[in-house]
Parts: C-alpha cells; sequence; structure tokens
C-alpha cells in the first residue's frame, strides 16, 4: 500500500462524519464536527468521541441560551432604568417650574 491509497474504512468514517456536518442544525455543532472529521483520530475511538461531541454541542447550546436571556435582561432592564431617569427629570422640571412660578 501506497502513500497515497486511504484505507476505505477510514473513507467511510468520513464520509459519516460529512452526513453529520449537512445534517447538523447550527454553526456551532457542524464546526464541531469538521474538528472531528480533521482530526488525526483512531477510529475505533470515533464513536466515544462523536457522544462527548454530542455532549459538548448542548452545553454550548445550553450557555448560548444562558447568554441570549441574560442580554434580554440586560436590554429590558436599561429600558426600564432609562424610563425611570426620564420620569425623574420630568418631575424634577416639574418642580422647578412650580417653585419658579411661586
Amino acid at each position: 500500500m501506497n502513500r497515497s491509497t486511504i484505507p476505505y474504512s477510514i473513507l467511510e468514517e468520513r464520509r459519516r462524519l460529512n452526513k453529520y456536518i449537512e445534517n447538523a442544525t447550527n454553526e456551532c455543532e457542524k464546526e464541531i464536527y469538521r474538528k472531528i472529521r480533521d482530526m488525526k483520530i483512531p477510529y475505533d475511538k470515533l464513536e466515544a468521541i462523536l457522544e462527548t461531541s454530542e455532549e459538548l454541542i448542548e452545553k454550548k447550546e445550553k450557555q448560548k441560551k444562558i447568554k441570549k436571556g441574560m442580554l434580554f435582561l440586560i436590554d429590558v432592564s436599561g429600558f426600564a432604568v432609562g424610563i425611570c431617569i426620564f420620569i425623574f427629570f420630568c418631575k424634577r422640571a416639574v418642580y422647578k417650574r412650580r417653585e419658579t412660578d411661586e
């Protein structure tokens, strides 16, 4: 076997990983499968690596949801603070106007 020949089993595993990449639901998942495909790994350990990658994907999606939720809370709280400041300055202007009128 010369250097340019790739064993059939490796080709099959690469095709399998390519199918995972095509069926991936988001970019994070695709990137993980691409990295696994490009790694020099013994393919007999591929099952264990794929199981671990699924756990990593779930963990990343949870982190993304938490970040998205936190950003929403920051946006909402920022809006609420802005309204409170606006009301404060409006009341302050009304009180100053009353003081100058008296």
